[in-house]
């Protein structure tokens, strides 16, 4: 009849393969600059449409209209900002500042036009003073350098470009 033994099923039998631990393969240095480049101009790209997108919408000569601009599209655009800086260092940092560059003269164009309504009666005059035309951009432009600067990681120090 068949006997049970309790030790043959615990005992290892040693007769599998042993396989070595596999090494990631290095990308080559081509493979991180484009890596890199397409970070920056995807971060860029979306940088400046989150924050373009609100200036569209909402009413701006109107002081509620010109904050809920403000928040919706610089606030969403300064958290991604934040985000792609801490993920992809310094080509994520780059990307946000040409981005938000580029929303930063957007933002001061469209204050610009607005503005005139001071002057047109055909136009409605904006409820704001005539100095936030350049201040509501410059904050935005030097906020979104400050984000860059405080949540850029250091890059490492081995590169692929010294070997």
């Amino acid at each position: 009849m068949f006997r049970y033994d309790a030790t043959m099923g615990f005992e290892p039998l040693k007769t599998d393969e042993k396989i070595p631990p596999t090494n990631k393969p290095k990308s080559d240095f081509e493979a991180q600059l484009m890596s890199g480049c397409s970070v920056i101009v995807v971060v860029a790209f979306l940088t400046y449409f989150l924050t373009a997108w609100p200036w569209f919408v909402f009413p701006l000569y109107t002081l509620t209209g010109l904050q809920t601009a403000i928040v919706a599209g610089c606030g969403t655009s300064v958290v991604l900002g934040g985000i792609s800086c801490f993920r992809f260092r310094i080509a994520g940092a780059s990307g946000f500042l040409g981005g938000a560059l580029a929303a930063g003269v957007f933002i001061f164009l469209v204050l610009n036009e607005v503005g005139k309504g001071r002057v047109s009666q055909d136009l409605p005059r904006p409820e704001y003073p005539e100095r936030w035309q350049w201040m509501v951009p410059l904050l935005f432009v030097v906020a979104c350098v400050l984000v860059a600067i405080l949540l850029t990681r250091k890059e490492k120090t081995e590169s692929l470009a010294a070997n």
